[in-house]
């Protein structure tokens, strides 16, 4: 078994002896360079953080959202695609819409949700996905909740 970091250079030498001839001695040097991993791509970590408390309809919450490239070292950097999706009521913009993110690491993009000023009290679910660019089929979503207080005064 040969091993080493990828591209490193391996030398083995042979030597051949054949008893019959004592005065016969063959030598042989042999390289041998072992190769690169092949990339092994998974599907992403998605978070979201942010819009822990209720607030007054027509109200803007910033989250955070946050993706993971779980591709092993052998990969080159992805680009993650985001789309969010929302309820009649909300409506949402992503700061970014694409990440470009190495394997290993993490990138973020903020998400600002608002909701219309006539929607009424309660907690409202909203879908955000990503998906690798380059191989589309590794992809997740998650999900993140927009809550609208209940306003003082005022009987549901």
């Amino acid at each position: 078994l040969v091993t080493g970091p990828p591209g490193t250079e391996m030398r083995f030498n042979t030597r051949v002896w054949d008893q019959s001839l004592v005065k016969s001695d063959l030598s042989n040097a042999v390289s041998y360079v072992v190769g690169e991993a092949p990339c092994g791509r998974a599907s992403p970590t998605l978070n979201i953080s942010g819009g822990n408390t209720a607030v007054a309809a027509g109200t803007s919450i910033a989250y955070t959202v946050t993706v993971r490239n779980n591709d092993n070292a052998a990969c080159q950097s992805s680009l993650f695609n985001l789309t969010a999706l929302f309820p009649n009521g909300l409506v949402g913009t992503l700061s970014n819409q694409s990440l470009a993110i190495a394997p290993g690491a993490s990138g973020s993009a903020s998400l600002t949700v608002t909701s219309l000023s006539t929607l009424t009290a309660g907690t409202y679910s909203f879908s955000v996905r990503t998906e690798n660019d380059t191989a589309p089929t590794y992809a997740t979503s998650t999900f993140g909740t927009y809550s609208v207080a209940r306003q003082k005064g005022r009987r549901k």
